[in-house]
């Protein structure tokens, strides 16, 4: 499942988080494994510290929970979790596209647009893929903002979101490509119409599908 890591390294422990992330994102561990750390260190070659400190930061993050005794987990999420989620998204994410639209900054808006364009033309060869790509247009919006407590919430909220194992579960890259993708153009028109209604609400609707998929994923243990 994971791969060595290369002990001339700094990051030890940056190395073994994004790892372990990748894995649940790639849905490699599901909810409700037990991440041992002596297991981790032996795999990826490490000693127990850069383990434990990546497994902290991924229980900070509340993709992992920690049971005293037992240790750590990866968390299941509940439906009205992922509700609560999606609706945090689209309170940051709305106000954000509405704001980078009126705000109407040629390079901040030149730069979503090369973006959003190269997501376009490059098909994710994994779902890890996917959700880094998906991630990069929706922080690029955020972003451009030039609002830092917006970012750090929009952070939050994905990191949550995502570790938990809702993308994977609910998306393939072939999907990814029309899920996302596509409804990515409309968004960037609006913007760069500076129309902000219309970006919000392209925004809002985006992240309205992304919820269904998942809930409807949640219904089959087998998603296509």
């Amino acid at each position: 499942m994971f791969n060595k890591i290369d002990q001339t390294q700094t990051r030890l422990a940056e190395s073994v988080y994004e790892q372990i992330f990748d894995a649940i994102v790639r849905g490699s561990i599901v909810p409700g494994t037990k991440l041992i750390q002596e297991t981790l260190a032996t795999e990826l070659a490490v000693s127990r510290t850069p383990v434990r400190e990546a497994l902290l930061r991924l229980e900070q993050e509340g993709i992992l929970e920690f049971v005293p005794r037992r240790g750590f987990f990866v968390r299941d999420i509940s439906e009205t979790e992922v509700n609560d989620l999606y609706e945090a998204r689209i309170a940051i994410e709305g106000f954000a596209a509405r704001a980078v639209a009126e705000a109407g900054n040629p390079q901040a808006l030149k730069k979503l647009e090369k973006i959003i364009r190269s997501q376009s033309e490059t098909e994710p060869i994994s779902i890890v893929d996917a959700f880094r790509a998906n991630q990069t247009v929706h922080r690029g919006v955020v972003e451009a903002t030039v609002n830092p407590v917006l970012l750090e919430l929009f952070d939050s909220v994905w990191t949550r979101s995502i570790g938990l194992r809702m993308y994977a579960h609910a998306f393939s890259p072939e999907k990814y490509v029309q899920h996302v993708v596509n409804e990515h153009i409309p968004l960037l028109d609006a913007l760069l119409a500076g129309d902000g209604e219309r970006a919000e609400k392209e925004m809002v609707a985006h992240i309205q599908a992304g919820r269904d998929v998942q809930l409807a994923a949640r219904q089959s243990p087998h998603p296509d």
